[in-house]
């Protein structure tokens, strides 16, 4: 019931939300709720001090901000620090040169690109620094964000640039410039 009056405030994911982590964040007592909160907190804190003995220390990030979606269905506020948590690990990893072209750490960005005021800085940023280059999503999406602006050039140029460097799945990014240029 509680989840009843809560569901307009829950933020969409992508990937969906399972119906018995919405009920448990709306309907567990709040002291109960704020100790499952702390704990979580707690453990990925530590994890992270230990990250640098880790072979992909960007996981417990992943599963971090996993987590903060999953118990703070609202999205960003002040108690998940969702927007401070994706700062911190896209600034984290930008100059490790195997996560370049992870596509898991790319979409840390996209995510990132969503809280932004200035999201064209950040994609301009992402080509300078040499993220998701090789990664189709990085064109898509940046071209996506260039034709909801009306910036019909720049979209198709950023297109051709990923079909020029062979961004992978090339397959995809073509169908999806074709797609474009048939708007």
């Amino acid at each position: 019931e509680a989840f009843e009056g809560e569901k307009e405030n829950v933020l969409p994911r992508r990937q969906g939300r399972r119906a018995i982590d919405l009920i448990a964040a709306f309907n567990t007592d709040p002291e109960e709720r704020q100790e499952e909160i702390s704990l979580g907190h707690e453990k990925f804190a530590r994890e992270i001090e230990n990250e640098e003995e880790l072979d992909d220390p960007l996981d417990v990030y992943l599963r971090y901000i996993d987590w903060t979606e999953s118990i703070y269905p609202q999205g960003h506020n002040q108690g998940s620090d969702l927007l401070g948590l994706l700062e911190h690990t896209t600034q984290r990893f930008q100059n490790h040169t195997q996560y370049k072209n992870d596509a898991r750490y790319l979409q840390c960005w996209l995510q990132y690109v969503q809280f932004a005021d200035q999201p064209n800085e950040i994609y301009q940023l992402l080509i300078k620094k040499g993220i998701g280059q090789e990664l189709a999503l990085f064109y898509e999406s940046y071209a996506n964000y260039l034709e909801r602006r009306g910036r019909l050039k720049e979209a198709g140029d950023i297109y051709r640039a990923g079909i020029d460097r062979e961004a992978r799945p090339l397959r995809r990014l073509q169908r999806h410039y074709e797609a474009f240029q048939n708007r």
